[in-house]
């Protein structure tokens, strides 16, 4: 009886044993908690390399693991293997008007599991918004002996960019029958 127990033991150890080894999916050595791009860089730009190996001697692939971010960035690889390392570069131009952050989610694969990694993309804001004013038209009546100083007209203009980059600058250009026009500058 006892030599039927220490087959059966035996026998439930090697299976956990050769469940360890199954189960041991890929490492993804890659590890930003996030990364910078400037707004509107070009298609193609490489923003950071993946590498990733296997803890059971197999090859390691690595893809994207959803369709957005596979719409927003190409995959090279550069080495295939055990060790197998990619570059990411922009498909998408990122705008920051539209998005803030993007996150991007790859999944390195080999036969014995996959292992996923989000790395938060942040887009630095460019000075690529022109203000605009918040009407096409400013219509105001000065009535006669007003106080030098007095507010005759609030005009407001809006800059989608952010931070130092949405500064706004009203400048009075005068003509020459002494009415002042309102023009604006960006920085």
């Amino acid at each position: 009886m006892f030599r039927k127990y220490v087959a059966v033991l035996t026998i439930l150890m090697f299976e956990y044993t050769t469940a360890l080894v199954l189960h041991k999916p890929p490492i993804i050595h890659t590890n930003h908690p996030y990364l910078n791009i400037k707004e509107n860089s070009r298609a193609g730009t490489e923003f950071v390399i993946i590498d990733a190996s296997s803890q059971t001697n197999d090859t390691v692939t690595i893809t994207t693991h959803d369709n957005a971010t596979a719409a927003r960035v190409f995959l090279f690889p550069t080495r295939l293997g055990i060790n197998s390392t990619y570059r990411v570069a922009l498909k998408k131009i990122p705008d920051r008007e539209d998005e803030r952050t993007w996150y991007l989610t790859f999944k390195a694969h080999d036969n014995h599991g996959d292992t996923s990694w989000t790395l938060p993309l942040h887009i630095d804001d460019e000075n690529d918004n022109a203000p605009l004013f918040a009407h096409d038209h400013y219509h105001s009546v000065v009535g006669y002996g007003l106080a030098v100083g007095s507010k005759i007209l609030h005009v407001t203009a809006m800059d989608a960019d952010e931070g130092p980059n949405a500064a706004i600058k009203l400048l009075h250009e005068p003509l020459p029958c002494f009415i002042s026009l309102v023009k604006i500058q960006c920085f």
